[in-house]
């Protein structure tokens, strides 16, 4: 069916006035910038071995008792996988068994580290008592808002992340939309107990130590070009839960020059975070989900493939 004149009039009389009101509205301290160059559009990630529909293969580990568990950390000592929940927890499940225990719970947790499991904002670390003590919650003067992604080198120095400065988790998307570096790569001395900025001006530092993706669409893609769709999706968001087409997400392994090596995805996964093999399995979290997720790599296309 053929569009006339008049129905295109009719358009353009309904938007000119949206799209002149977001142009000229100015909300606060949201200011969304344009993407730095170096961001590439459409998908371009590739590995030799691809598992493309993971969610065929998966088994559910601790299916509601474990909301929104973001990171792993495994104990290979006692057979323990440790997972920072959305609700406060940190918990702990038998591996390979499956069965989940509340293991302690730090005043805002938000996700798991290595050797020995640490989750909250403000980085406290767990005592054999349980006991929880904020060990830094801040540097150069700035305080952390979105910590993230724990690593723990030999030495004992503690690596981790601030995805932003400015927004907490409950606000994620507002930093993403606005496309601006409010993220910094740190490392906290138990030595010294001094926390140094390693790197800063970083997008959404969202971890150390792994590799995880989001899958693009299109529409993902025109959201990212354009701050004037993004202030607009913004200002819609406040009143209306607005889907952000995320989609198609995944992990890829690389080797340590950095070539990929295994990818693995799947057309309806979305914020899967926290990958981490262990043995023949790969276990992965997510932001949404009320439990772990867990692929047999002795059944993935992605390890049988010659």
């Amino acid at each position: 069916m053929a569009f006339g004149l008049g129905f295109f009039k009719a358009v353009a009389l309904i938007l000119g006035p949206v799209a002149l009101a977001v142009a000229l509205y100015n909300p606060g301290d949201f200011s969304p910038a344009p993407m730095p160059p170096e961001y590439s559009y459409g998908p371009v990630v590739s590995a030799p071995r691809h598992e493309a529909r993971v969610l065929e293969h998966i088994e559910r580990v601790g299916e509601g008792k474990l909301p929104g568990p973001e990171n792993l950390a495994y104990d290979a000592a006692g057979g323990w996988l440790y997972t920072g929940c959305d609700d406060g927890w940190v918990r702990r499940v038998t591996i390979p068994g499956g069965d989940v225990e509340d293991w302690c719970t730090p005043a805002a947790a938000l996700s798991a580290s290595c050797s020995p499991p640490t989750a909250a904002s403000s980085w406290p670390t767990r005592t054999s008592e349980r006991k929880v003590e904020a060990l830094t919650d801040a540097a150069e003067g700035v305080k952390f808002a979105m910590t993230d992604g724990v690593d723990v080198a030999a030495d004992g120095t503690i690596y981790f992340t601030d995805a932003s400065y400015k927004y907490n988790l409950a606000n994620h998307m507002t930093d993403i939309l606005e496309a601006r570096p409010h993220g910094r790569l740190l490392s906290f001395d138990p030595a010294t107990g001094r926390t140094a900025v390693l790197g800063r001006d970083l997008y959404f530092a969202n971890g150390v130590a792994e590799e995880m993706l989001e899958g693009r669409t299109l529409q993902w893609d025109l959201l990212m070009k354009y701050p004037f769709v993004r202030k607009l999706v913004y200002l819609v968001d406040k009143f209306v839960a607005v889907p952000h087409g995320l989609k198609n997400a995944g992990a890829i392994s690389v080797t340590l020059e950095g070539e990929p090596m295994s990818m693995y995805t799947d057309p309806g996964l979305a914020l899967a975070t926290g990958w981490l093999k262990v043995g023949k399995h790969l276990y992965y979290g997510s932001l949404t989900e009320t439990y772990l997720s867990r692929i047999d790599l002795t059944k993935s296309s992605a390890e049988l493939h010659e």
